[in-house]
């Protein structure tokens, strides 16, 4: 990961993005292997509370797995779990595509 530039570097590929996603994932990569509430990425990323189930953590997830094609499916998802950055892609139901 590199602050300045906002880019993480996976397998040799180097991904840039967007202030806010970025630093969402960087919180989910220093979390590595272990799930993370949407709300603890609303208060300890974005520092805001909002209504249960606002879509502003999944909108950022989802401009940071575009960002990271063709290895977007290394940020786990599940609707009552979180989010979860590994190395590892599951291939789960939690790993498919946002709904």
């Amino acid at each position: 990961m590199d602050d300045n530039t906002r880019t993480v570097r996976i397998d040799g590929a180097r991904f840039s993005l967007k202030p806010i996603s970025y630093d969402m994932l960087a919180y989910l990569i220093r979390q590595r292997g272990r799930w993370v509430a949407a709300d603890t990425l609303r208060r300890e990323v974005l520092n805001t509370c909002t209504q249960p189930g606002a879509s502003n953590v999944r909108w950022h997830i989802f401009q940071a797995r575009r960002s990271m094609r063709p290895v977007d499916e290394l940020i786990h998802s599940d609707r009552v779990l979180g989010y979860m950055f590994d190395l590892v892609s599951c291939k789960r139901r939690h790993c498919g595509p946002e709904d």
